[in-house]
């Protein structure tokens, strides 16, 4: 789970001791894992939190000029947005599509290379029928898979009926998974689940049970490029801290 978690996969050589530790005490105080939903979604706290703002969508943001104690910033359809400041928050993978003028200092381009961003997957499946095909009491919210090609599951009743699986992949499990396409991540998922789900059926009669299915590989959404950056083994000492320091006089924050 852990390894999972941390972006790694299955390169356990690559798990930070440190990460680790702190991720074993924050489930010794919180008493184990816990998993919360919006009432109404997820949409109803981006809302809340976009109230007064001029919220800018599929606006894909290619440079960052600092310039007379103004940030300009410039759209791939070369549109501007100018302020007294601002905050880069794109993964790391993707800051060095981004052109700064005036240039990023050695140093944080360097820390940059050393934080590691590796793929991430997930796959999900729209079951057909009124009961669950597996039987667990009590009811199934999630399940580790430990030596599977997905894993970690979660299920639920689906909205509109039937019930709803996702799984998620990161590391090689997750490049493994995408470089299939997604045909092949789906009919992977099945049968996986036809083997660890107990009393679920055959991986073909739980085939034909799916009437949707999704695979998102996080390496392709444009804007994005990948999973988590979770500090990893062979990262640089003070790389983060290195990366967050303000540039142009304080004006731009990452």
């Amino acid at each position: 789970s852990y390894s999972n978690t941390l972006g790694v996969g299955s390169a356990l050589d690559a798990l930070p001791v440190a990460a680790l530790a702190r991720l074993e005490a924050l489930w010794a105080r919180d008493d184990g894992n816990g998993d919360y939903r919006v009432v109404g979604g997820l949409r109803r706290l981006v809302d809340w939190l976009a109230k007064g703002l001029d919220v800018r969508t599929r606006w894909r943001a290619v440079s960052i000029e600092i310039s007379d104690g103004r940030v300009i910033v410039r759209s791939d359809r070369h549109e501007e947005l100018v302020g007294a400041a601002a905050v880069v928050a794109v993964p790391v993978a993707r800051v060095g599509d981004l052109t700064f003028s005036p240039p990023l200092r050695a140093a944080k381009l360097e820390a940059l290379r050393s934080i590691r961003m590796d793929p991430a997957l997930k796959v999900i499946v729209h079951l057909r029928g009124n009961d669950p095909p597996w039987t667990h009491e009590p009811p199934l919210h999630s399940v580790l898979c430990a030596g599977e090609p997905v894993p970690e599951l979660w299920m639920r009743r689906g909205a509109t009926g039937g019930w709803v699986v996702s799984g998620f992949a990161t590391g090689d499990y997750a490049a493994a998974l995408g470089d299939a396409g997604d045909a092949a991540a789906v009919d992977t998922f099945v049968a996986q689940l036809s083997r660890v789900l107990p009393g679920a059926p055959p991986p073909s009669a739980l085939r034909e049970m799916v009437v949707h299915s999704v695979v998102c590989d996080w390496r392709g959404v444009g804007g994005v490029g990948g999973g988590y950056s979770a500090p990893s083994f062979g990262e640089d000492a003070g790389a983060r801290a290195e990366y967050r320091k303000l540039e142009g006089g304080g004006r731009l924050a990452f």
